[in-house]
């Protein structure tokens, strides 16, 4: 995509912040004003860091011209930061109260901050919170992995023993696909995906990665989940409300660190 950017020489201040900023260097100062050739444009990113920094409102990317929103600086206490990214669990036991929709949207708006390689922003999703096609999805998994042996067969097994490891009985489950030749496609989703639990488990939800629905895809399964041509599933999370109250954080292996000097 070829972005262009408006730049609006009476509000320019020439102080630089978007020639510093921009990742491609392709910004530059010239009589006290930013300027930026054609050529140059065709090796942004659209990413929009020029923006973000301009303290005079000069620039415009992609004839967008809406007032941008406020970075507000971010405050937490140790206590909240630890409890963000230490309490998130991997939920294995899910009330049947479903998360509303209007809250997994807006934990999904969030995720859509998560970086991109390129800044392609090409992560989409599909949710599945209907229990009919969530039956289906379940279904669909055990019958590939009976034929699989190994680990797979041992989760059919447990499934004809009332036990349901392909979604632990969760009332939603959620996919991240990206275009199928792309080399950042894993990336992207999973990031993406990482940041969708922190959110989750910020309004009281929790997650868990859906592998064996990822493998079963893979592997050319129909699940019933409509993933369109082109596309390719990297990662799928099933969610909802926990069924049960954390009370411990349970050991994790020491932080494993050199530094390079």
């Amino acid at each position: 995509m070829q972005h262009h950017l408006d730049i609006d020489p009476a509000r320019c201040v020439g102080c630089g912040c978007c020639a510093r900023e921009c990742p491609q260097y392709l910004l530059r100062i010239e009589e006290k004003k930013c300027v930026v050739s054609d050529e140059d444009m065709a090796r942004c990113h659209g990413c929009g860091h020029c923006l973000a920094v301009c303290p005079a409102g000069a620039l415009v990317l992609d004839g967008i011209r809406e007032p941008l929103p406020d970075c507000i600086p971010l405050r937490m206490t140790a206590e909240e930061r630890a409890q963000l990214f230490q309490g998130r669990r991997s939920i294995r036991h899910y009330r049947q109260d479903p998360v509303p929709r209007e809250v997994l949207e807006i934990c999904l708006d969030m995720a859509r901050y998560a970086p991109t390689g390129g800044n392609t922003q090409q992560v989409e999703w599909i949710c599945a919170d209907s229990p009919q096609v969530l039956r289906g999805v379940v279904e669909g998994v055990v019958r590939w992995a009976r034929g699989q042996g190994g680990f797979y067969a041992r989760m059919a097994d447990l499934f004809d023993q009332g036990h349901d490891s392909i979604l632990r009985g969760a009332p939603g489950l959620v996919l991240a696909h990206a275009a199928a030749e792309s080399r950042w496609a894993a990336h992207d989703c999973s990031i993406a995906a990482s940041w969708l639990e922190l959110a989750l488990y910020s309004f009281g939800a929790g997650s868990c990665w859906a592998g064996l629905v990822i493998s079963a895809l893979r592997a050319g399964e129909d699940l019933g989940l409509g993933v369109p041509a082109g596309r390719r599933v990297e990662a799928a999370l099933m969610y909802g409300y926990p069924a049960v109250r954390y009370l411990h954080l349970p050991r994790k292996e020491p932080l494993r660190l050199v530094y390079v000097s």
